[in-house]
């Protein structure tokens, strides 16, 4: 799903707790998603743009269906600094481009299947998750480009959802979740568990047809 996160992590910023505990607790979780056939196809030499176009229309069944809850009551300040992360209408611009069936969100089969998000740190668990499949975004993009050609271009908007700020929103992110979070020990651990599940639950649904 994403490259290493350290490599993209500013040296003072790998001393956060509670983000040093997700990249160590949710190793696993995240191996088991990069290996889902869905994913790890991004890489292969024969690779369609039918391929592609079922990615996009999956990711859209699960962030539609996850972010309402991620970012449901959020306080102000917290929605100024998170609101922008959303990505579902990136995927609508990446489908509508694709022309999936001449797509329209209101017949697109969603995500039943995810993780109770009943507090904020749960939500950032989850959110965790969503952002951190951003990093890899400019490397599977480049490969893309190299395989289709310009023509798949104006279809990666997700992919290419921070253009060239990846590094700096992931930076912003990351000095969020330890500000809000780093040396709160419940909190971190349902920050975990949400982000845990949250993986297992996108692997599951990548899986389903």
């Amino acid at each position: 799903m994403k490259p290493a996160q350290d490599h993209f992590m500013p040296s003072a910023e790998k001393n956060s707790s509670v983000m040093a505990k997700l990249k160590t607790d949710t190793s696993l979780a995240h191996r088991q998603l990069e290996r889902n056939i869905c994913l790890s196809r991004l890489f292969q030499t024969d690779y369609t743009v039918g391929e592609y176009r079922y990615l996009i229309a999956k990711f859209y069944g699960f962030f539609s269906a996850i972010e309402p809850f991620i970012f449901a009551n959020l306080e102000p300040a917290n929605h100024a600094l998170l609101a922008h992360r959303r990505k579902t209408d990136l995927l609508v611009k990446d489908l509508s481009l694709l022309d999936i069936d001449n797509f329209n969100p209101r017949t697109m089969t969603l995500c039943d299947q995810i993780p109770v998000l009943n507090s904020f740190a749960r939500q950032m668990g989850a959110l965790y998750v969503l952002e951190g499949s951003t990093l890899g975004g400019r490397i599977i993009s480049k490969k893309l480009i190299d395989h289709f050609g310009n023509a798949i271009i104006p279809t990666l908007n997700y992919y290419q959802s921070y253009g060239d700020k990846v590094i700096d929103e992931w930076s912003a992110f990351h000095r969020f979740m330890a500000d809000r979070f780093d040396g709160k020990e419940i909190e971190t651990n349902e920050v975990v568990s949400a982000a845990i599940e949250t993986f297992s639950c996108l692997d599951q649904w990548l899986q389903t047809s």
